[in-house]
């Protein structure tokens, strides 16, 4: 937590960039090394050691409502970080660009969370770990977060930086501390950013479970954020469209429908996530505040 609040810390851009980078890199040299390890073991790390048993690779699967809304908010989470592009692009030299950078980042992501997550699913099938990276048994497992270290301190930071930057600039857009080195600016600045990790971390452990965790944060604020937020906007601006030709019909009650698929992620995933954390404290999941490995990871015996 410390040491993301120091990456969030960084007020600008500019200054994050060599620290994404690098965490880019190490993050996809996790995931490679966890898909890697789990390919060459002889069954899931997970499932059992000797005997049949249950892979659990299906194309299409039937879960009740509660699982499958949580499954959905958690892929949903994963995919939906437009509010964190939006403070770019008053760093940009040229703003014009911001809509090609964002399209061609959100397809690159897109591809890579696809062919990552498959390939996992295809080794582990329904034994994958939560966070996926110990899929692969213990030894792999501390590679994998030796490596995505850097990567989990900065993406933290990142999104904390993202929340404290909104906060910072809404209170002060029209004072003289916004962008002035008062003692005030560094104080709010700091404060906030300490504040936001804070709440953050209390979050974190209150939802012991990764999967749940995710799901809770998607339907909370990624829904609002992403889905039922850029839907108003557009039906603001474009509030003549109601009324105008059919072309335009169109396009607003095509918004209209994103943002009552906003509600049904926000409301339905609220549910789903309750549901799924009380089941989860009903099997006994590790306690909330606890340092337990909940990840789905065991010792495995199995060879390379």
């Amino acid at each position: 937590m410390i040491l993301a609040i120091m990456f969030s810390s960084i007020r600008t851009w500019k200054s994050m960039t060599w620290p994404l980078a690098i965490s880019f890199f190490c993050v996809m040299a996790a995931v490679l090394a966890v898909i890697i390890g789990a390919a060459r073991l002889k069954r899931p790390a997970a499932a059992p050691h000797e005997g049949p048993y249950d892979f659990g690779f299906v194309a299409v699967s039937y879960p009740n409502f509660a699982a499958g809304i949580s499954a959905a908010n958690a892929i949903f989470a994963s995919s939906t970080g437009c509010p964190g592009t939006i403070p770019v692009i008053a760093e940009m030299k040229r703003p014009q660009d911001f809509t090609k950078v964002t399209v061609t980042v959100a397809c690159i992501v897109t591809v890579l969370y696809m062919c990552l997550s498959m390939s996992m699913y295809s080794y582990t099938g329904k034994w994958v770990a939560s966070p996926s990276l110990g899929s692969a048994g213990p030894l792999v497992k501390k590679i994998a977060y030796g490596l995505a270290l850097p990567s989990l301190v900065v993406s933290a930071g990142l999104f904390n930086h993202v929340t404290a930057k909104y906060i910072f600039v809404r209170v002060f857009r029209k004072s003289v501390h916004l962008q002035s080195n008062s003692v005030t600016h560094w104080s709010s600045w700091f404060g906030l950013n300490i504040g936001v990790g804070v709440i953050a971390f209390i979050f974190a452990e209150a939802v012991p479970v990764f999967n749940y965790l995710l799901a809770l944060l998607a339907c909370l604020c990624f829904a609002p954020m992403s889905i039922m937020m850029p839907a108003l906007f557009w039906m603001a601006d474009n509030k003549q469209y109601r009324t105008g030709t059919k072309k335009e019909k169109w396009s607003y009650y095509a918004h209209v429908g994103i943002l009552l698929l906003g509600i049904f992620m926000c409301v339905g995933g609220l549910y789903g996530s309750g549901v799924s954390i009380a089941a989860g404290a009903r099997d006994g999941f590790s306690p909330v505040f606890s340092c337990a490995d909940n990840s789905n990871t065991i010792i495995s015996k199995q060879g390379y």
